[in-house]
């Protein structure tokens, strides 16, 4: 197993431990809950969360995409820079590859140059897409969040592009390469694209309901999110996280295992905390939608 696999599932551990920590919240210590619930989840019954020096605003989610364009814009340049000219790493960039454990061109099912590209520039959309919505479209509570969750975001955001990385194979691309691509990466482009459109969709409605016909911020109060897929679940914007790495491992191929144990630790992180914020949701408001589901419709 590579080093970025033990990494990646060593953070999804931890967050099945954490949510073990709220279920079994009598037998953990309460600073272990004051680490891990972030956001309106805070406000969950049973427990009495104040604010600390170790609790920073919630707002600053705009770092985790910020710090993501800045390191994956870089990967990105890089990446383009070898396929479009020799097709070999920059020796000190190859030096870095072995030490996070790149297994060199002797390794089988390594993922070639142009599904590693396209899973690139994939991330480089969502990551610029999610900071242009934090900057210019989110519209934030005063909730707070743990310095824990404010690390693992920025390091999560700033790991992807070497975690494709990791087990991709340089070399040089072609217009022709594009012909040899399968349906199955075509799917995954596509499913990818939709994944980002409905999530923006999602997040912008979600904004609206503390602002006015003019786009600024009256409230910032929690209400019911109603129409698309809201009337679904109650966090359509884990679901299409979930679908967009989901996307990203099935373009590079899930014999990727650096970017399987990442997308499992998405699937770990958005379900868990998609239950927990419908949890929430459900304590909050009594005549809260019962036929919602928490992330999956009709499943969970």
């Amino acid at each position: 197993m590579f080093l970025l696999s033990v990494i990646w599932n060593v953070a999804t551990l931890a967050i099945i431990l954490g949510y073990l920590s709220v279920e079994f919240s009598s037998y953990f210590p309460s600073f272990i809950h004051d680490l891990y619930l972030f956001g309106k989840v805070r406000g969950l019954s049973g427990f009495k969360l104040q604010e600390s020096l170790f609790q920073v605003p919630k707002s600053w989610f705009r770092h985790f995409y910020l710090t993501g364009v800045v390191i994956n814009s870089t990967v990105l340049a890089i990446t383009l820079y070898t396929v479009c000219g020799t097709g070999i790493w920059p020796e000190w960039f190859q030096d870095f590859l072995t030490y996070i454990g790149h297994p060199g061109k002797e390794a089988e099912d390594l993922t070639p140059p142009l599904p590693m590209v396209l899973a690139l520039v994939m991330e480089e959309i969502q990551v610029v897409r999610r900071s242009i919505e934090t900057l210019y479209i989110n519209s934030y509570s005063n909730s707070k969040m743990s310095l824990v969750i404010y690390m693992v975001g920025v390091l999560f955001y700033s790991s992807i592009g070497i975690s494709i990385l990791a087990l991709s194979e340089a070399g040089t691309i072609s217009l022709d390469d594009f012909y040899s691509l399968s349906w199955l990466h075509w799917y995954a482009v596509i499913l990818f694209l939709y994944a980002s459109f409905k999530q923006f969709s999602v997040n912008k409605k979600m904004a609206k309901l503390r602002q006015d016909k003019n786009g600024n911020v009256t409230n910032t109060k929690h209400h019911i999110p109603h129409g698309d897929l809201f009337e679904y679940v109650s966090c359509p914007h884990f679901l299409m996280e979930i679908i967009l790495y989901f996307a990203i491992s099935t373009l590079v191929g899930w014999e990727h295992e650096v970017c399987f144990c990442l997308w499992l630790f998405v699937l770990t992180n958005q379900l868990i905390e998609g239950y927990l914020v419908h949890k929430w949701y459900k304590e909050t408001f009594p005549k809260y939608p019962p036929e919602r589901k928490a992330v999956v419709p009709y499943l969970l």
